[in-house]
């Protein structure tokens, strides 16, 4: 997994270095000088408070459990570093914090596992929204259809991931089928092998358990209504960072294309192809970006800028919460 990770992260490396030259990497330098210290600042508490509110969500779900905020952090944190280093979409984090959230806070993994799934759902939720807000701005704008088509596709994929999310509340079977796989994916992780082995010799008992802590959660009207309301807080100030990045270097994009355009990119980043979606989210902000009449330069600039607040940021506190966990990331990855 260690040399396809490196061989996929290259790759995406290759892919942003190529945009950056078709583009011309001075032309996108001199616009990043564009970037005040003030702008700077803003855009950096903006990531810090995004991260947070992920966090709090994540506690929301735990409100019945003896779970500390402090713990939930830095598991948060290395989770977003996972996520940015393996081919596994914008969710190959979750199994990893739920077992760092497991081992600092001594709850079952079971629980730990279903409240990021149920987490997953609330992040999820929106996006739906999200589509909807698009295809409608694409329709009545008289936009490219063909984008709105791949939007609605995207929104039919992330709503059969969200029924099974559901269902898994209430189809034993089906509940047995995803604690195998669950298993079986931390057996693939070097740092959980020996857990998950010995979790499957009683794989019963945790599908039970997974079951019930599914029904805890999903049943819990508050946990629903807050754990939404810190995930559309959360959307929107993505959406305010990349607009805040637009105005730094001088440019005023309209908010239909901002927001048809992110929100495009967003649902193709939850397909597995390259780690943390690297070079491929680069790639189609960009080529969206021009689409809707942003200057080459300046897309690529706003891209760029962008992606060091919400990817580079992210994992550098993802490598120094993994220090403080005593995770090594190379069993992880490995």
């Amino acid at each position: 997994m260690l040399r396809r990770t490196i061989l996929l992260f290259l790759m995406g490396m290759a892919l942003i270095f190529v945009i950056l030259y078709l583009v011309d990497p001075m032309r996108v330098w001199d616009e990043m000088q564009n970037l005040s210290v003030k702008f700077l600042m803003i855009i950096l508490s903006i990531q810090i408070l995004i991260m947070l509110l992920s966090a709090i969500k994540w506690r929301v779900i735990l409100m019945n459990s003896s779970v500390s905020i402090k713990d939930i952090i830095p598991a948060t944190l290395v989770g977003y570093l996972v996520n940015n280093i393996t081919p596994f979409g914008l969710a190959g984090g979750e199994p990893v914090r739920a077992y760092i959230l497991s081992r600092a806070c001594g709850i079952r993994l079971s629980r730990a596992a279903s409240s990021v799934i149920v987490d997953l759902f609330l992040e999820i939720f929106p996006i739906f929204a999200l589509i909807l807000i698009s295809i409608t701005l694409i329709i009545l704008g008289g936009e490219a259809e063909s984008i709105a088509i791949i939007l609605g596709l995207v929104g039919f994929g992330l709503f059969i991931l969200s029924a099974g999310i559901i269902t898994l509340t209430t189809d034993k079977n089906l509940i047995l089928i995803i604690t195998k796989k669950l298993l079986n994916l931390l057996e693939r992780i070097p740092l959980m092998r020996s857990y998950s082995k010995k979790k499957m010799m009683d794989v019963n008992g945790v599908s039970v358990r997974f079951e019930s802590a599914m029904r805890e959660y999903m049943g819990n009207v508050r946990v629903l209504v807050l754990g939404t309301f810190v995930s559309i807080i959360g959307w929107v100030l993505k959406f305010l960072r990349i607009y805040l990045i637009f105005i730094a270097i001088g440019y005023r994009i309209s908010i239909t294309s901002l927001i048809i355009v992110e929100t495009l990119v967003l649902a193709l980043s939850f397909i597995p192809i390259l780690p943390g979606a690297l070079g491929t989210w680069e790639g189609s902000s960009i080529a969206l970006f021009m689409l809707f009449g942003v200057d080459s330069v300046i897309a690529t600039t706003v891209t760029i800028i962008d992606r060091f607040f919400f990817y580079v940021f992210p994992s550098i506190l993802g490598i120094i919460a993994s220090l403080y966990c005593g995770v090594n990331l190379s069993k992880i990855i490995k």
